[in-house]
């Protein structure tokens, strides 16, 4: 069941007219329809928070970055990866849902002054083998004893302990699985609060999507009848045009 009112369903739905060019090439890798009507979106969309569609994708070995490009990114990111550096002996940052994005690779990559621990995650089997052979080809640059791990897992079911975490980061993540119709909204509390767990006091969950602020923050309102955890959010716009406005939401969890 979803806590969000029917106007604002209809809303998220709605977003299938605004990302058709975003989803048009992958959308012809896994349905034969040529046309572009809304049935047809509507079912490619829903297809986005299935594991067999990623498993399927990423076995083509197709390398896709969702919504935006890392590097424009980047900055704001590090604003929050400096602010630990100062107090953390390595800072330890989790990418949910990796994909084969070279986001997190990026981050490995450039942060020389200080070491971090960086995993990605995803629980395509063959996502997680595509990245992986991505890493082997480039390990350069980077802290000398900074450490990048790549692993099979669910968003919903993290294996880390309580409070390990200074930086989450998911792109695009929560956005397919809320594609869902009738489990989405539950599947999305459930990486968010398992998110929570798993930050450290002061921490950041920073979510990277084209749902609009009253969406979203509306979706974040809805889980505290769900969770102890206190937390505090601001966003950024990313960017704007013709067809998508994408946003950058950071989640800090409370002490």
């Amino acid at each position: 069941m979803s806590f969000l009112p029917k106007s604002k369903i209809l809303s998220r739905k709605s977003m299938s007219k605004l990302c058709r060019n975003v989803y048009s090439n992958i959308q012809r890798k896994f349905f034969s329809a040529k046309t572009t009507d809304d049935s047809t979106i509507d079912n490619f969309e829903e297809a986005l928070s299935l594991r067999s569609t990623w498993e399927k994708f990423h076995k083509e070995k197709c390398y896709f970055e969702w919504l935006v490009d890392p590097l424009s990114i980047h900055g704001y990111l590090m604003q929050h990866i400096l602010s630990y550096a100062k107090c953390s002996s390595a800072v330890n940052i989790l990418e949910i849902g990796c994909g084969t994005s070279s986001l997190s690779l990026n981050l490995f990559r450039s942060i020389q002054d200080y070491p971090v621990k960086i995993i990605a995650i995803d629980y395509a089997k063959s996502a997680v083998e595509n990245m992986s052979e991505q890493y082997k080809i480039d390990t350069t640059g980077g802290h000398e004893s900074s450490k990048f791990e790549i692993l099979e897992a669910d968003a919903g079911n993290l294996p880390f302990r309580d409070n390990s975490i200074d930086l989450v980061i998911d792109k695009g993540t929560v956005d397919s699985v809320l594609k869902d119709r009738r489990n989405g909204t539950k599947m999305a509390r459930d990486i968010s609060i398992e998110t929570l767990r798993v930050l450290k006091c002061g921490g950041h969950f920073c979510q990277i999507t084209d749902e609009d602020p009253e969406l979203r923050i509306g979706l974040w309102d809805s889980f505290k009848l769900y969770s102890s955890y206190k937390w505090q959010i601001n966003y950024k716009v990313l960017s704007e045009n013709l067809y998508a406005e994408n946003f950058m939401y950071s989640i800090c969890k409370l002490k």
